[in-house]
């Protein structure tokens, strides 16, 4: 029965010894893994799955970086992760350069438009009838969106520059018709004031005559005549008021 016994107990402590054998071999990996090149590589791994994919997807890019987005995401979540991680690097870096590429476009394409709306309201006469402080309260809007410089480092989502991110830049672009008649606009309504402090200035929007329920009875000729019609009674109505109007 001792001799059982001990025949279970070396058979245990072999098994045993086999076994911490691995743990060790296996925290040596992990330990010659861990050095400040792969961690980085790893980090901006992450950044590249969880920040700049979805930024890409979000502004219809998804194509750009194909599968290799659930790809990276595999290799993270691996175990053969040291063994793959030049493989992790490069998948990071094609993702990088996609969106690099992407982003540094739509700045580029911000500054041009904004640029050019600046250069054409400082072409208005009017613009030159501005005081200095009142012709920067006019561009200012724009001027903060006609930034030339992308200060944008590998694998961040924003520049350091702007902070703006990839939607803003969208967003900005899209609203850069709105904001340069609301500039002039805005210079329009300072003259005004400037020249008679009693004045009443009010908008008035064209298009606002030309939208709403139509009269199925009518044809469109005569739709037309009726919203001319309404502009012609509402301008007479506010020129009789003494008001100063700005078109919309």
């Amino acid at each position: 029965m001792f001799a059982g016994g001990s025949d279970d107990c070396v058979r245990m402590l072999a098994g045993e010894g086999k076994t911490i054998r691995e743990l060790r071999d296996r925290v040596g990996k992990i330990r010659s893994f861990l050095t400040d090149d792969n961690l980085e590589i790893v980090r901006d791994a992450r950044a590249s799955v969880d920040q700049l994919a979805p930024a890409l997807r979000s502004a219809g890019q998804e194509e750009s970086i194909g599968v290799g987005v659930a790809e990276l995401v595999a290799i993270l979540a691996s175990a053969e992760l040291p063994e793959r991680i030049v493989e992790a690097r490069h998948r990071a870096e094609t993702i990088n350069t996609c969106y690099q590429h992407f982003y540094r476009s739509q700045h580029q394409h911000r500054f041009d438009i904004y640029a050019k709306a600046i250069d054409e309201i400082k072409g208005h006469a009017e613009f030159l009838q501005l005081e200095p402080a009142a012709q920067e309260t006019v561009l200012q809007p724009l001027a903060r969106r006609a930034v030339e410089t992308c200060d944008l480092p590998p694998f961040a989502l924003t520049a350091r520059n702007t902070h703006a991110t990839l939607g803003e830049l969208l967003a900005d672009i899209e609203a850069q018709p709105g904001l340069q008649s609301s500039a002039i606009a805005r210079m329009q309504e300072i003259l005004a004031k400037a020249s008679n402090e009693q004045a009443r200035v009010e908008r008035v929007k064209l298009s606002s005559f030309f939208t709403g329920p139509k009269d199925p009875a009518k044809t469109e000729k005569e739709q037309v005549d009726l919203s001319l019609e309404r502009l012609r009674v509402r301008i007479h109505s506010l020129l009789d008021e003494g008001v100063k109007i700005l078109w919309e």
